[in-house]
């Protein structure tokens, strides 16, 4: 009896619910809300191709950091081979002046304005130094070192080939194919020459002259001076007078040392004493030249043939006429 009362009461409670939800409004489908947008990850730009860098380990030695002032290993070995080559070459300099004759401690200078106007000036190598001095050689084996010298006065101012006969003939031809060897000069006995080095020195000098007379006679004459000074015939100190010379002290002119063959005559100047060799002797010292030496070198010559073998120069340069050339 109560199992039946209970069944009733679920039956009831059943159909009623069924009831109920036939009569309820029907529920509306809940629009679907939209999804909040997501940002759209950024797209990575295409790589762009970077420069190698170089690894520390593969740095240049000259790259590495390194304390101003100091240099890196690869610099110092490159100025130790910079300053072994300048050693080598200025030793190379000193033997090759050495080689030639000349002064081999002479520090030349030849990026002075000096030294700039004597390369336009003069066609030897002017071997401008520090101290203001030149060192010139002429050996007349290039017929260009003849344009240095004013000459007027002369018959004629020439090269040995072709001339003469025979074997001698055949030697001076044979010296004209080397090039001009020596240079002659000619004047006969109703004139006189003259030839001037073209630079201006100042009286302290060193000049040295190798000559030959193939003719001559008791009336020639031979002077080599500077300025207004010189020396005849290597034996008697004379001072220039007009277009001659005359004596300033006794002496006789040695012509018998120009018989025999080439001889050497040099001059020095110093502290005003002017001094005069005769083939390396001694012949004589002046003072009564002093102040008269400043000027040209120069030769003069009268009733003779000349061969001039060699000419040195060792001067300081008159500059203030240089630069103004």
């Amino acid at each position: 009896m109560r199992a039946n009362a209970l069944l009733s009461g679920l039956l009831i409670t059943a159909l009623s619910g069924v009831a109920w939800a036939q009569d309820a409004p029907p529920q509306e489908p809940t629009p679907e809300q939209p999804k909040p947008e997501q940002p759209t990850p950024e797209q990575p730009k295409p790589e762009q191709p970077q420069p190698e860098q170089p690894k520390p380990d593969e740095a240049k030695p000259d790259e590495a950091k390194k304390p101003a002032g100091e240099l890196t290993p690869a610099e110092r070995k490159q100025q130790r081979r910079e300053e072994a080559k300048a050693k080598r070459q200025e030793k190379q300099a000193r033997q090759q002046a050495k080689k030639q004759g000349f002064d081999p401690e002479r520090q030349l200078a030849p990026d002075t304005p000096e030294a700039q106007a004597l390369e336009k000036l003069l066609i030897v190598d002017s071997r401008y130094a520090k101290d203001g001095t030149v060192e010139l050689v002429y050996t007349f084996r290039e017929s260009e070192q003849v344009a240095d010298f004013e000459r007027r006065g002369f018959d004629s101012t020439d090269t040995l080939a072709g001339r003469g006969r025979g074997r001698r003939a055949r030697r001076r031809a044979d010296l004209g194919k080397k090039g001009l060897t020596r240079l002659e000069l000619s004047v006969g006995s109703n004139g006189a020459g003259l030839m001037l080095h073209k630079l201006s020195i100042q009286d302290e000098f060193t000049l040295t002259l190798r000559v030959q007379a193939l003719r001559m006679t008791k009336r020639s004459d031979l002077v080599f001076f500077c300025g207004k000074g010189g020396v005849r015939l290597g034996s008697v100190f004379v001072k220039r007078s007009g277009s001659s010379f005359r004596a300033v002290a006794k002496g006789t002119p040695n012509f018998e040392a120009f018989e025999g063959g080439a001889v050497t005559i040099q001059l020095e100047a110093r502290d005003g004493v002017l001094e005069a060799k005769l083939n390396g002797e001694v012949i004589g010292q002046t003072k009564k030249l002093n102040g008269k030496l400043d000027g040209q070198v120069g030769l003069y010559v009268r009733n003779m043939l000349l061969h001039v073998h060699e000419l040195r120069i060792k001067a300081r340069v008159d500059s203030s006429k240089l630069l103004k050339e």
